[in-house]
Protein backbone atom coordinates (compact mmCIF):
# COMPACT_ATOMS: atom_id res chain seq x y z
CA UNK A 1 0.00 0.00 0.00
CA UNK A 2 1.39 3.24 -1.05
CA UNK A 3 1.06 6.56 1.46
CA UNK A 4 1.75 9.75 2.48
CA UNK A 5 3.32 10.37 6.16
CA UNK A 6 4.51 13.57 7.52
CA UNK A 7 7.56 12.73 9.78
CA UNK A 8 8.42 15.09 12.41
CA UNK A 9 12.44 16.38 11.79
CA UNK A 10 13.89 14.32 14.93
CA UNK A 11 11.97 11.25 13.35
CA UNK A 12 13.33 11.91 10.07
CA UNK A 13 16.76 12.42 11.56
CA UNK A 14 16.84 9.32 13.48
CA UNK A 15 15.53 7.19 10.22
CA UNK A 16 17.96 8.41 7.88
CA UNK A 17 20.56 7.97 10.25
CA UNK A 18 19.73 3.99 10.43
CA UNK A 19 19.51 4.25 6.62
CA UNK A 20 23.35 5.22 6.59
CA UNK A 21 23.68 2.35 8.88
CA UNK A 22 22.52 -0.21 7.01
CA UNK A 23 22.96 1.23 3.80
CA UNK A 24 22.13 -2.53 1.84
CA UNK A 25 18.13 -1.59 3.15
CA UNK A 26 15.89 1.24 1.23
CA UNK A 27 14.05 3.80 3.61
CA UNK A 28 10.95 2.12 3.06
CA UNK A 29 12.22 -1.00 4.31
CA UNK A 30 13.43 0.34 8.00
CA UNK A 31 10.58 2.25 8.17
CA UNK A 32 8.44 -1.04 7.54
CA UNK A 33 10.81 -2.56 10.01
CA UNK A 34 10.30 -0.19 12.98
CA UNK A 35 6.43 0.27 12.30
CA UNK A 36 5.96 -3.66 12.48
CA UNK A 37 8.13 -3.69 15.40
CA UNK A 38 6.13 -1.37 16.91
CA UNK A 39 3.17 -3.22 16.26
CA UNK A 40 4.18 -6.17 17.65
CA UNK A 41 5.22 -4.39 21.13
CA UNK A 42 2.01 -2.84 21.19
CA UNK A 43 0.32 -6.11 21.51
CA UNK A 44 -1.77 -5.65 17.81
CA UNK A 45 -0.25 -8.23 15.59
CA UNK A 46 -0.39 -8.27 11.91
CA UNK A 47 0.14 -11.69 10.95
CA UNK A 48 -3.00 -13.74 12.73
CA UNK A 49 -3.67 -17.35 11.63
CA UNK A 50 -6.32 -18.03 9.51
CA UNK A 51 -7.68 -21.48 8.40
CA UNK A 52 -10.18 -21.86 6.71
CA UNK A 53 -11.54 -25.61 6.55
CA UNK A 54 -13.17 -26.87 3.73
CA UNK A 55 -16.29 -28.87 3.28
CA UNK A 56 -17.18 -32.07 1.52
CA UNK A 57 -17.66 -31.42 -2.19
CA UNK A 58 -21.39 -33.33 -2.52
CA UNK A 59 -23.81 -33.30 -5.59
CA UNK A 60 -26.89 -32.30 -4.77
CA UNK A 61 -29.48 -34.23 -5.96
CA UNK A 62 -31.96 -32.53 -5.37
CA UNK A 63 -30.82 -29.39 -7.21
CA UNK A 64 -31.43 -28.67 -10.85
CA UNK A 65 -28.44 -26.47 -11.78
CA UNK A 66 -30.32 -26.05 -15.98
CA UNK A 67 -32.92 -23.53 -14.40
CA UNK A 68 -30.60 -20.69 -12.42
CA UNK A 69 -33.24 -18.43 -11.84
CA UNK A 70 -35.73 -21.10 -10.18
CA UNK A 71 -32.19 -22.22 -8.35
CA UNK A 72 -31.99 -19.02 -6.77
CA UNK A 73 -35.50 -19.00 -5.57
CA UNK A 74 -35.18 -22.25 -4.20
CA UNK A 75 -31.78 -20.86 -2.13
CA UNK A 76 -32.88 -17.28 -1.59
CA UNK A 77 -36.89 -16.85 -2.12
CA UNK A 78 -38.20 -14.22 -3.29
CA UNK A 79 -35.61 -11.50 -2.35
CA UNK A 80 -33.31 -12.72 -5.29
CA UNK A 81 -35.39 -10.40 -7.59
Amino acid sequence: MRTTITLDDKIAHGLKKLQKKNPHKSFKEIVNQLLEKGLAVSGDSINEDFTIKPLPAVPRRHLNFDNISKLLETAEGDFHK
